[in-house]
C-alpha cells in the first residue's frame, strides 16, 4: 500500500470510530456521491439566489419608475392647475385684441327671441 491510500484508509478508519457511522457510508463512492450532491446542491442555491436577487434588482427599477411617473403626474397637475387660474387666463385674455363683455344678460324661457329669415 502507498502512503496516500494508508493515510486515507487511516482518515476513514478514525471518522467511522469517531462518529459510528455505517461501513457503507464511508466508503470512497458513497463519499464521491455525497461531495457531488453536495456541490450540485451548492450550484442550484447559488442560481436560485441570483434568480431572485435580479429579481428583486427588477422589482427595485419599476418601484423607482412608478414613483418617477407619480412625481410627473403631481408636477403636471399642478401645472395644469396654474394654467386653469383666473389670473392666468386672464393675463392671457390681456395678450390677445377681445374687448370685455361690459353688460352680459341671459335668455330665459320668458324671453322671447324673433328669429328673422
Amino acid at each position: 500500500m502507498t502512503s496516500t491510500s494508508l493515510s486515507l484508509h487511516h482518515f476513514t478508519a478514525s471518522i467511522s470510530e469517531l462518529f459510528r457511522l455505517p461501513q457503507w457510508l464511508v466508503r470512497p463512492k458513497v463519499r464521491m456521491l455525497l461531495l457531488v450532491s453536495l456541490c450540485m446542491l451548492g450550484v442550484v442555491y447559488l442560481v436560485c439566489m441570483n434568480s431572485i436577487s435580479v429579481s428583486g434588482y427588477k422589482i427595485q427599477q419599476w418601484e423607482n419608475k412608478i414613483a418617477d411617473l407619480n412625481n410627473d403626474a403631481q408636477r403636471l397637475a399642478i401645472n395644469l392647475a396654474d394654467k386653469e387660474s383666473l389670473m392666468h387666463i386672464q393675463k392671457r385674455l390681456d395678450d390677445t385684441s377681445f374687448i370685455p363683455a361690459n353688460q352680459v344678460s341671459l335668455a330665459t324661457e320668458s324671453s322671447h327671441v324673433e328669429v328673422k329669415k
